[in-house]
C-alpha cells in the first residue's frame, strides 16, 4: 500500500525543459492512495497514470486533488495512459494549459465521481475526453457520475467528449 496525502507541488519553468509531473503513478503500481495534493503550473500532466512495460498500474484513487494550469508543454491536467480500477473522487481540475482537463487513453474500471472540472480561459477546452487513438485501446468500464462542468469564457468547449466509438463501455 501507497499513500500520498496533503502535498503541494508547484514547478519551477523559467528553465528551458519541456518536462517535469506532479503525481505520476507507473508501471506494475497498485493500491495507491493520493489523497488532498494540490498541483499548479506543471510542464507536463499535473497527475498522469501509466504503463510503461510490464503489468498496468491498478487500484489506484485520487481523493480531493487539485491540479490547476498543467500541461504546459505537452498532456492535460490529469492523464490516465492505461490503468485498472483508477479512480477519480472529488477534486478539481481547472485551466489546463491545453485545453483538455482530463483525459483517458485506455484503461478497465476508471471511474471520474464528484469532480470539478473546467476553464476560465477564453480559449479551447475539454472537460474529459478519451484519447483519439487506434481501436486496439480500449477503455472497458468508464464511468463518469455526479461532476460539475463550467467554460464561463471557453471560446469552444465539450464537458465530456467520448471518441473511441465502440471500444468504450460503460456509463456516462
Amino acid at each position: 500500500h501507497i499513500a500520498v496525502s496533503n502535498c503541494v507541488c508547484t514547478a519551477r519553468n523559467d528553465l528551458g525543459t519541456t518536462w517535469g509531473r506532479g503525481v505520476a503513478v507507473f508501471t506494475g503500481s497498485t493500491d495507491v492512495v493520493v489523497t488532498g495534493c494540490e498541483i499548479s503550473s506543471i510542464k507536463q500532466a499535473g497527475i498522469r497514470v501509466e504503463l510503461a512495460g510490464g503489468t498496468a498500474p491498478s487500484r489506484v484513487s485520487f481523493n480531493n486533488c487539485q491540479v490547476y494550469n498543467c500541461g504546459l508543454s505537452s498532456d492535460s491536467n490529469i492523464d490516465v495512459v492505461d490503468g485498472t480500477d483508477i479512480v477519480f473522487s472529488g477534486g478539481v481540475s481547472r485551466n489546463a494549459f491545453g485545453g483538455n482537463q482530463l483525459t483517458i487513453q485506455k484503461g478497465t474500471r476508471i471511474t471520474i465521481h464528484g469532480m470539478d472540472i473546467g476553464s476560465s480561459i477564453n480559449a479551447y477546452a475539454r472537460g474529459i475526453t478519451t484519447g483519439d487513438t487506434t481501436s486496439t485501446e480500449t477503455i472497458a468500464g468508464f464511468f463518469i457520475t455526479n461532476n460539475t462542468f463550467s467554460f464561463p469564457l471557453a471560446s469552444q468547449n465539450e464537458a465530456v467528449r467520448i471518441a473511441k466509438g465502440g471500444a468504450t463501455s460503460g456509463a456516462y
